[in-house]
């Protein structure tokens, strides 16, 4: 009962607001009938979930000097193959509110979790590599580029600057409840300078004070790590670059470097990462490719030798053909490289538990083809693929499992 009222609050308060407000609808679906792997007793299995189910308005004064943006999110939850979670088991409500005292500056209180001030240049770093493939999970999105800022949706105040054309700079102060100094050391700065016909280049400086670092106990490479106050590192600074000069042709850039955090008789170097990707397009064809690396981290222990965490590189490429204005044909193939662990590596991850540890080179893979047919207006678009992977980590067998599935994903929104 007390959730039939408070959907009928939130629906009041929509068509409260239609005639004056910008109303969107975002639905994600996802089934998946066949699935298994390679191991000797696999079965077959099937199953799906709802991925997004979304409703949000925005609106802003005639002059445009202060508006607001609020959204509501059930959590259905993607589920794991095979488990249907239940349709609307909460309702998560987001938005932020702003002002613009002048036309060169914006304040703003609150957050969309999406976030804000992303500096990945054309967005192939993340979203814009798969875009509503990725949404529907048909293309499973690495989020894990740390090689280019992918914006903060924590809520807090964020404050704009735009003193000249093409120079932007932002400012971000969560609402961390706490002393005022270790508060502003978790803030966000980013100045960014769009070099006209040419591209755009950034820098953000991510502060974090790198308290609370706990080494986590099943810790063995960079996809686990310690744990910090806000991103589980000290300090970050980000450096990007997109080119966008050469017609049908973007390139991107990113680098990002993590200060070190310290715990009693330990400290935490993260890897250096590096990542190029770039997009083109001919008529009908289209290629995308990203590659980052993750460089030179380290755990240090006063009286045992350091673990240096191993390097990783990751790759994908995706080229693509449009059949028609309604038919997409594309390719997507994957690699991830682990290098393997030297030797005072592997007695230090063997003296903490780690789950899992290599004496050599751990290769993940993954190829899909999938098609997307994009209906007309007002229709959902529908994603169909063919997905072989496998997280290259050997069992007692010594051979990886490979994984396979025929996931089916439908997007709608207006």
């Amino acid at each position: 009962m007390k959730r039939l009222f408070f959907l009928s609050m939130i629906f009041a308060l929509i068509a409260g607001v239609a005639l004056a407000a910008d109303i969107g609808v975002d639905v994600i679906g996802r089934f998946v009938p066949l699935a298994g792997d390679s191991t000797e007793d696999s079965k077959v299995q099937a199953g799906g979930g709802m991925g997004r189910i979304r409703i949000g308005a925005e609106a802003q004064n005639e002059e445009g000097t202060v508006g607001g943006w609020l959204r509501f999110d059930a959590d259905p939850s993607y589920g794991g193959l095979g488990i249907a979670e239940a349709y609307g088991k909460a309702i998560k409500p987001s938005g932020f509110v702003w002002w613009k005292p002048i036309e060169q500056v914006k304040i703003q209180f609150g957050s969309n979790p999406d976030g804000h001030f992303e500096d990945r240049g054309s967005g192939l770093i993340g979203w814009g590599f798969y875009q509503v493939a990725g949404d529907t999970r048909v293309a499973m999105e690495n989020w894990d580029y740390g090689s280019f800022f992918g914006g903060t949706g924590a809520p807090g105040v964020y404050i704009s600057v735009t003193p000249i054309e093409g120079l932007a700079i932002n400012l971000h102060v969560p609402y961390a409840p706490g002393e005022a100094e270790k508060v502003y050391k978790h803030a966000i700065a980013q100045v960014g300078y769009t070099i006209n016909g040419v591209g755009k280049i950034g820098f953000t400086f991510q502060s974090n004070d790198g308290e609370k670092f706990e080494p986590a106990k099943a810790w063995i490479g960079p996809t686990e790590k310690p744990t910090g106050f806000i991103n589980g590192d000290g300090s970050k600074l980000f450096v990007s670059f997109s080119l966008t000069s050469v017609e049908n042709l973007v390139v991107d850039f990113g680098l990002s470097y993590t200060m070190e955090s310290a715990m009693p008789n330990t400290t935490y170097n993260a890897p250096l990462a590096v990542g190029l990707a770039a997009s083109y397009s001919a008529d009908a064809f289209g290629i995308k490719a990203r590659v980052q690396g993750d460089f030179g981290g380290k755990v240090s222990t006063t009286g045992a030798k350091d673990y240096n965490i191993p390097t990783v590189i990751k790759a994908d490429l995706l080229p693509s053909f449009a059949a028609s204005d309604a038919l997409s044909i594309s390719l997507d193939a994957g690699l991830k490289i682990t290098s393997a662990l030297d030797d005072d590596s592997a007695v230090y991850a063997s003296s903490i538990g780690a789950a899992a540890v290599s004496d050599e080179a751990i290769v993940g893979w993954h190829i899909m083809p999938y098609i997307g047919i994009k209906a007309h207006s007002w229709a959902p678009s529908v994603y169909i693929g063919l997905r072989f992977e496998s997280d290259g980590i050997k069992g007692a067998d010594d051979k990886a499992v490979i994984n396979w599935s025929v996931p089916i994903g439908m997007a709608f929104s207006f």
